[in-house]
């Protein structure tokens, strides 16, 4: 975890402003910001809610944390 902040506070300057960075200021995403963090659709995103690809909160709506986020990208394949 501390890596990634020193990642993200050596940004060069062009990127710390760029209004997509304030996805990670939330520890805690919803499906639009999962979907927009990875690149998918919100109905992808329930997809792999379903399949169980995606680990998630329920609270009447879905809840997911950033850093479980990270870490399923993290655990995915090298190409």
């Amino acid at each position: 975890m501390e890596k990634r902040r020193l990642i993200k506070h050596n940004l060069s300057p062009e990127y710390k402003n760029d209004t997509r960075l304030k996805l990670f200021e939330n520890r805690i995403l919803r499906v639009d910001d999962v979907a927009e963090l990875l690149g998918v659709s919100k109905g992808h995103v329930y997809n792999m809610v379903s399949d169980g690809r995606l680990k998630k909160r329920k609270r009447g709506r879905l809840f997911f944390f950033l850093e479980e986020i990270l870490d399923w990208i993290e655990e995915g394949e090298m190409t």
